[in-house]
Protein backbone atom coordinates (compact mmCIF):
# COMPACT_ATOMS: atom_id res chain seq x y z
CA UNK A 1 0.00 0.00 0.00
CA UNK A 2 2.81 2.42 0.88
CA UNK A 3 4.60 1.71 -2.41
CA UNK A 4 1.39 2.18 -4.41
CA UNK A 5 0.71 5.56 -2.80
CA UNK A 6 4.28 6.65 -3.28
CA UNK A 7 4.04 5.84 -6.99
CA UNK A 8 0.51 7.23 -7.36
CA UNK A 9 1.32 10.66 -5.99
CA UNK A 10 4.37 10.95 -8.22
CA UNK A 11 2.44 10.12 -11.40
CA UNK A 12 -0.98 11.65 -10.66
CA UNK A 13 -0.33 14.87 -8.79
CA UNK A 14 -3.46 16.42 -7.30
CA UNK A 15 -5.48 13.21 -7.58
CA UNK A 16 -8.75 13.38 -5.64
CA UNK A 17 -9.74 10.95 -2.88
CA UNK A 18 -13.34 11.25 -1.67
CA UNK A 19 -13.64 14.47 -3.74
CA UNK A 20 -10.67 16.04 -1.96
CA UNK A 21 -7.27 16.60 -3.58
CA UNK A 22 -4.55 14.39 -2.11
CA UNK A 23 -1.28 16.31 -2.03
CA UNK A 24 0.68 13.86 0.11
CA UNK A 25 0.45 10.56 1.97
CA UNK A 26 1.44 9.91 5.56
CA UNK A 27 2.15 6.45 6.98
CA UNK A 28 1.22 5.49 10.55
CA UNK A 29 3.21 2.59 12.00
CA UNK A 30 1.54 1.02 15.05
CA UNK A 31 3.93 -0.61 17.53
CA UNK A 32 1.80 -3.05 19.55
CA UNK A 33 4.52 -3.51 22.18
CA UNK A 34 3.70 -7.21 22.48
CA UNK A 35 7.09 -8.45 21.26
CA UNK A 36 10.57 -7.53 22.43
CA UNK A 37 11.71 -6.71 18.91
CA UNK A 38 8.59 -4.77 17.90
CA UNK A 39 10.13 -1.31 18.44
CA UNK A 40 13.19 -2.13 16.35
CA UNK A 41 10.98 -3.57 13.63
CA UNK A 42 8.79 -0.44 13.61
CA UNK A 43 11.94 1.66 13.21
CA UNK A 44 13.06 -0.43 10.22
CA UNK A 45 9.61 0.00 8.65
CA UNK A 46 9.85 3.80 8.93
CA UNK A 47 13.30 3.69 7.33
CA UNK A 48 11.88 1.75 4.37
CA UNK A 49 9.00 4.23 4.10
CA UNK A 50 11.46 7.12 4.04
CA UNK A 51 13.42 5.37 1.29
CA UNK A 52 10.34 5.22 -0.97
CA UNK A 53 9.49 8.85 -0.25
CA UNK A 54 6.80 8.73 2.46
CA UNK A 55 6.72 10.51 5.80
CA UNK A 56 5.75 8.36 8.76
CA UNK A 57 5.18 8.32 12.50
CA UNK A 58 5.37 5.47 15.03
CA UNK A 59 2.45 5.13 17.47
CA UNK A 60 3.27 2.71 20.34
CA UNK A 61 0.38 1.12 22.25
CA UNK A 62 0.37 1.64 26.01
CA UNK A 63 -0.11 -1.48 28.16
CA UNK A 64 0.92 0.31 31.35
CA UNK A 65 -2.30 -0.45 33.24
CA UNK A 66 -2.10 -4.19 32.60
CA UNK A 67 1.60 -4.43 33.44
CA UNK A 68 1.16 -2.23 36.53
CA UNK A 69 -1.29 -4.87 37.81
CA UNK A 70 1.24 -7.60 37.10
CA UNK A 71 -0.53 -8.90 34.00
CA UNK A 72 1.40 -9.57 30.81
CA UNK A 73 -0.82 -8.51 27.88
CA UNK A 74 0.07 -11.57 25.82
CA UNK A 75 -1.50 -13.81 28.49
CA UNK A 76 -4.91 -12.11 28.28
CA UNK A 77 -7.58 -14.23 26.55
CA UNK A 78 -8.91 -11.17 24.71
CA UNK A 79 -5.55 -9.64 23.80
CA UNK A 80 -6.47 -9.61 20.09
CA UNK A 81 -9.65 -7.56 20.59
CA UNK A 82 -7.94 -5.24 23.09
CA UNK A 83 -5.06 -4.62 20.69
CA UNK A 84 -7.58 -3.97 17.89
CA UNK A 85 -9.43 -1.35 19.94
CA UNK A 86 -6.22 0.37 21.03
CA UNK A 87 -4.84 0.26 17.48
CA UNK A 88 -7.90 1.92 15.95
CA UNK A 89 -7.99 4.59 18.66
CA UNK A 90 -4.32 5.36 18.09
CA UNK A 91 -4.92 5.58 14.34
CA UNK A 92 -8.01 7.77 14.81
CA UNK A 93 -6.29 10.18 17.20
CA UNK A 94 -3.33 10.51 14.83
CA UNK A 95 -5.62 11.19 11.87
CA UNK A 96 -7.39 13.89 13.90
CA UNK A 97 -4.07 15.53 14.77
CA UNK A 98 -2.89 15.41 11.15
CA UNK A 99 -6.33 16.46 9.82
CA UNK A 100 -6.50 13.33 7.68
CA UNK A 101 -10.05 12.21 6.72
CA UNK A 102 -9.07 9.10 4.72
CA UNK A 103 -7.22 6.07 6.10
CA UNK A 104 -6.15 3.23 3.80
CA UNK A 105 -5.54 -0.35 4.92
CA UNK A 106 -3.79 -3.09 2.98
CA UNK A 107 -6.20 -5.89 3.85
CA UNK A 108 -6.06 -8.50 1.09
CA UNK A 109 -8.11 -11.41 -0.18
CA UNK A 110 -6.56 -13.89 2.25
CA UNK A 111 -7.59 -11.64 5.16
CA UNK A 112 -11.13 -11.62 3.77
CA UNK A 113 -11.17 -15.41 3.50
CA UNK A 114 -9.92 -15.86 7.08
CA UNK A 115 -12.43 -13.34 8.44
CA UNK A 116 -15.46 -14.90 6.77
CA UNK A 117 -14.33 -18.42 7.71
CA UNK A 118 -13.91 -17.33 11.35
CA UNK A 119 -17.40 -15.85 11.41
CA UNK A 120 -18.85 -18.89 9.69
CA UNK A 121 -17.36 -21.18 12.33
CA UNK A 122 -18.64 -18.84 15.06
CA UNK A 123 -22.20 -19.19 13.74
CA UNK A 124 -22.73 -15.69 12.31
CA UNK A 125 -25.68 -14.96 10.04
CA UNK A 126 -25.49 -13.56 6.53
CA UNK A 127 -24.87 -10.00 7.77
CA UNK A 128 -21.75 -11.12 9.61
CA UNK A 129 -20.67 -13.21 6.64
CA UNK A 130 -20.32 -10.09 4.47
CA UNK A 131 -16.73 -9.99 5.65
CA UNK A 132 -14.42 -6.98 5.63
CA UNK A 133 -16.01 -3.93 4.05
CA UNK A 134 -14.32 -2.00 1.26
CA UNK A 135 -15.12 1.28 3.02
CA UNK A 136 -16.60 2.23 6.38
CA UNK A 137 -16.32 4.76 9.19
CA UNK A 138 -13.45 4.02 11.55
CA UNK A 139 -14.55 1.59 14.31
CA UNK A 140 -13.69 1.51 18.03
CA UNK A 141 -13.54 5.33 18.13
CA UNK A 142 -17.17 6.06 19.00
CA UNK A 143 -16.30 8.47 21.84
CA UNK A 144 -13.61 10.39 19.93
CA UNK A 145 -14.91 13.66 18.52
CA UNK A 146 -13.66 14.59 15.06
CA UNK A 147 -12.79 10.92 14.52
CA UNK A 148 -16.03 8.95 14.37
CA UNK A 149 -18.73 10.61 12.23
CA UNK A 150 -18.16 14.04 13.76
CA UNK A 151 -16.09 17.20 13.48
CA UNK A 152 -17.49 18.62 10.23
CA UNK A 153 -19.39 21.48 11.92
CA UNK A 154 -16.31 22.62 13.84
CA UNK A 155 -14.19 22.34 10.71
CA UNK A 156 -16.55 24.49 8.64
CA UNK A 157 -16.46 27.24 11.28
CA UNK A 158 -12.73 27.67 10.79
CA UNK A 159 -11.39 30.50 8.66
CA UNK A 160 -9.71 27.97 6.39
CA UNK A 161 -11.66 24.71 6.73
CA UNK A 162 -9.88 21.50 5.86
CA UNK A 163 -12.86 20.21 3.86
CA UNK A 164 -14.11 22.69 1.30
CA UNK A 165 -17.45 22.39 -0.48
CA UNK A 166 -16.80 25.44 -2.63
CA UNK A 167 -16.59 24.58 -6.34
CA UNK A 168 -13.19 25.03 -8.03
CA UNK A 169 -12.42 28.44 -9.52
CA UNK A 170 -12.83 27.14 -13.07
CA UNK A 171 -16.26 25.76 -12.26
CA UNK A 172 -17.30 29.02 -10.56
CA UNK A 173 -16.34 30.98 -13.68
CA UNK A 174 -18.38 28.62 -15.83
CA UNK A 175 -21.41 28.99 -13.57
CA UNK A 176 -21.15 32.79 -13.64
CA UNK A 177 -21.07 32.71 -17.44
CA UNK A 178 -24.20 30.55 -17.53
CA UNK A 179 -26.06 32.78 -15.05
CA UNK A 180 -25.43 35.87 -17.16
CA UNK A 181 -28.37 34.92 -19.35
CA UNK A 182 -30.74 37.91 -19.57
CA UNK A 183 -33.86 35.78 -19.89
CA UNK A 184 -36.32 36.34 -17.09
CA UNK A 185 -36.53 33.36 -14.76
CA UNK A 186 -39.88 31.72 -14.17
CA UNK A 187 -41.55 32.32 -10.82
CA UNK A 188 -41.53 29.66 -8.13
CA UNK A 189 -45.31 29.26 -8.49
CA UNK A 190 -44.87 28.42 -12.15
CA UNK A 191 -42.14 25.88 -11.36
CA UNK A 192 -44.30 24.27 -8.65
CA UNK A 193 -47.23 24.03 -11.01
CA UNK A 194 -45.15 22.60 -13.85
CA UNK A 195 -43.49 19.90 -11.76
CA UNK A 196 -46.48 19.32 -9.45
CA UNK A 197 -44.21 19.88 -6.46
CA UNK A 198 -47.04 20.52 -4.00
CA UNK A 199 -48.10 16.89 -4.18
CA UNK A 200 -44.73 15.24 -4.82
CA UNK A 201 -42.79 16.91 -2.04
CA UNK A 202 -45.17 15.72 0.68
CA UNK A 203 -44.29 12.15 -0.19
CA UNK A 204 -40.72 12.49 1.03
CA UNK A 205 -39.26 12.77 4.55
CA UNK A 206 -38.05 16.20 5.51
CA UNK A 207 -41.13 18.01 4.16
CA UNK A 208 -42.71 19.09 7.44
CA UNK A 209 -46.02 20.94 7.34
CA UNK A 210 -46.56 22.39 10.82
CA UNK A 211 -49.48 24.56 11.76
CA UNK A 212 -48.42 28.01 12.89
CA UNK A 213 -48.97 28.60 16.61
CA UNK A 214 -47.90 32.06 17.90
CA UNK A 215 -47.73 30.75 21.47
CA UNK A 216 -44.95 28.32 20.59
CA UNK A 217 -41.55 29.95 20.00
CA UNK A 218 -39.75 28.93 16.84
CA UNK A 219 -36.56 26.99 17.41
CA UNK A 220 -33.93 26.84 14.71
CA UNK A 221 -33.40 23.14 13.87
CA UNK A 222 -30.16 21.73 15.21
CA UNK A 223 -27.47 20.96 12.69
CA UNK A 224 -26.54 17.35 12.01
CA UNK A 225 -23.00 16.28 12.76
CA UNK A 226 -20.92 14.53 10.12
CA UNK A 227 -17.31 14.05 9.10
CA UNK A 228 -14.72 11.92 10.84
CA UNK A 229 -12.29 9.36 9.45
CA UNK A 230 -13.23 6.93 6.69
CA UNK A 231 -11.36 3.67 6.14
CA UNK A 232 -10.75 2.31 2.65
CA UNK A 233 -9.46 -1.14 1.67
CA UNK A 234 -8.70 -1.14 -2.08
CA UNK A 235 -6.67 -4.39 -2.08
CA UNK A 236 -9.35 -6.86 -1.00
CA UNK A 237 -9.50 -8.35 -4.50
CA UNK A 238 -5.79 -9.27 -4.48
CA UNK A 239 -4.30 -12.24 -2.65
CA UNK A 240 -1.29 -11.99 -0.37
CA UNK A 241 1.07 -13.76 -2.77
CA UNK A 242 0.45 -11.18 -5.47
CA UNK A 243 1.15 -8.30 -3.09
CA UNK A 244 4.41 -9.88 -1.94
CA UNK A 245 5.43 -10.46 -5.56
CA UNK A 246 4.69 -6.80 -6.38
CA UNK A 247 6.95 -5.65 -3.53
CA UNK A 248 9.75 -8.01 -4.55
CA UNK A 249 9.56 -6.93 -8.19
CA UNK A 250 9.87 -3.27 -7.22
CA UNK A 251 12.56 -3.76 -4.59
CA UNK A 252 10.31 -2.96 -1.63
CA UNK A 253 10.98 -4.85 1.59
CA UNK A 254 8.09 -6.93 2.96
CA UNK A 255 7.59 -6.90 6.75
CA UNK A 256 5.48 -9.41 8.66
CA UNK A 257 4.83 -10.00 12.34
CA UNK A 258 6.36 -13.38 13.26
CA UNK A 259 3.52 -14.03 15.74
CA UNK A 260 1.13 -14.30 12.79
CA UNK A 261 2.36 -17.87 12.36
CA UNK A 262 1.76 -18.93 15.98
CA UNK A 263 -1.47 -21.01 15.92
CA UNK A 264 -1.72 -20.97 19.72
CA UNK A 265 -1.91 -17.19 20.00
CA UNK A 266 -5.18 -16.25 18.26
CA UNK A 267 -8.12 -17.88 16.54
CA UNK A 268 -7.15 -16.23 13.27
CA UNK A 269 -3.67 -17.74 13.45
CA UNK A 270 -5.16 -21.19 14.07
CA UNK A 271 -7.44 -20.85 11.06
CA UNK A 272 -4.55 -19.55 8.96
CA UNK A 273 -2.53 -22.68 9.75
CA UNK A 274 -5.56 -24.90 9.21
CA UNK A 275 -6.13 -23.56 5.70
CA UNK A 276 -2.44 -23.73 4.84
CA UNK A 277 -1.62 -27.23 6.13
CA UNK A 278 -4.87 -29.10 5.52
CA UNK A 279 -7.12 -29.51 2.50
CA UNK A 280 -10.56 -28.38 3.61
CA UNK A 281 -13.84 -29.54 2.05
CA UNK A 282 -14.69 -27.64 -1.11
CA UNK A 283 -17.42 -25.66 0.64
CA UNK A 284 -14.82 -24.24 3.07
CA UNK A 285 -12.13 -23.47 0.52
CA UNK A 286 -11.32 -19.92 -0.50
CA UNK A 287 -13.43 -19.66 -3.73
CA UNK A 288 -16.56 -21.01 -2.00
CA UNK A 289 -16.18 -18.86 1.11
CA UNK A 290 -15.51 -15.69 -0.89
CA UNK A 291 -18.55 -16.45 -3.08
CA UNK A 292 -20.62 -16.83 0.11
CA UNK A 293 -19.42 -13.42 1.31
CA UNK A 294 -20.35 -11.89 -2.04
CA UNK A 295 -23.88 -13.32 -1.87
CA UNK A 296 -24.24 -12.12 1.72
CA UNK A 297 -23.25 -8.58 0.72
CA UNK A 298 -25.71 -8.62 -2.17
CA UNK A 299 -28.54 -9.75 0.09
CA UNK A 300 -27.77 -7.08 2.70
CA UNK A 301 -27.57 -4.36 0.04
CA UNK A 302 -30.89 -5.40 -1.48
CA UNK A 303 -32.58 -5.39 1.92
CA UNK A 304 -31.20 -1.96 2.79
CA UNK A 305 -32.33 -0.60 -0.58
CA UNK A 306 -35.80 -2.07 -0.04
CA UNK A 307 -36.00 -0.57 3.45
CA UNK A 308 -35.01 2.84 2.09
CA UNK A 309 -37.56 2.53 -0.72
CA UNK A 310 -40.27 1.62 1.79
CA UNK A 311 -39.48 4.62 3.99
CA UNK A 312 -39.66 6.96 1.02
CA UNK A 313 -42.63 5.49 -0.84
CA UNK A 314 -44.87 4.90 2.16
CA UNK A 315 -43.92 8.16 3.85
CA UNK A 316 -43.13 6.29 7.07
CA UNK A 317 -41.24 9.17 8.68
CA UNK A 318 -44.02 11.64 9.45
CA UNK A 319 -42.07 14.17 11.46
CA UNK A 320 -38.65 14.68 12.99
CA UNK A 321 -37.75 17.43 15.43
CA UNK A 322 -33.99 17.44 16.27
CA UNK A 323 -34.55 19.98 19.05
CA UNK A 324 -36.81 17.58 20.93
CA UNK A 325 -35.01 14.42 19.87
CA UNK A 326 -38.31 12.89 18.77
CA UNK A 327 -39.37 11.20 15.56
CA UNK A 328 -42.89 10.29 14.52
CA UNK A 329 -43.31 7.06 12.53
CA UNK A 330 -46.33 5.54 10.87
CA UNK A 331 -45.46 2.21 9.25
CA UNK A 332 -48.09 0.61 7.06
CA UNK A 333 -49.59 -2.37 8.87
CA UNK A 334 -49.62 -4.63 5.82
CA UNK A 335 -45.89 -4.23 5.27
CA UNK A 336 -44.51 -4.09 8.82
CA UNK A 337 -44.25 -7.86 9.24
CA UNK A 338 -42.41 -8.32 5.97
CA UNK A 339 -39.79 -5.63 6.66
CA UNK A 340 -39.51 -5.61 10.44
CA UNK A 341 -36.02 -7.20 10.50
CA UNK A 342 -34.69 -4.82 7.88
CA UNK A 343 -36.02 -1.72 9.62
CA UNK A 344 -34.66 -2.79 13.00
CA UNK A 345 -31.20 -3.29 11.51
Amino acid sequence: MAFLFSSLLKVYKGIKIADNPAESAFAIVVDHKLREESSQEASRVTQELKRIGLKSVIKPLNWREQRWNGIEPTTLPNVESLARTMRYQALGSTCRYLQVPSLFFAHHQDDQYETVLMRLLAGHGYRGLQGIREANAIPECYELHHVYKSGLLDDQMQKFPFLSFRPPTREMKRLRFILKDDKKAESWDQIQSYFNLDDASTRFPGHLSRDFDPSIPYLTPLQSEDGGVMIYRPLLEFDKGRLIATCETNGVRWFEDRTNTDPTLTTRNAIRKLTRVHTLPKALQKPSVLALAHRSRQRAQLEEAEAHRLLIRENVIKDFDPNAGARSLRPEKKRVKKHVNTLVD
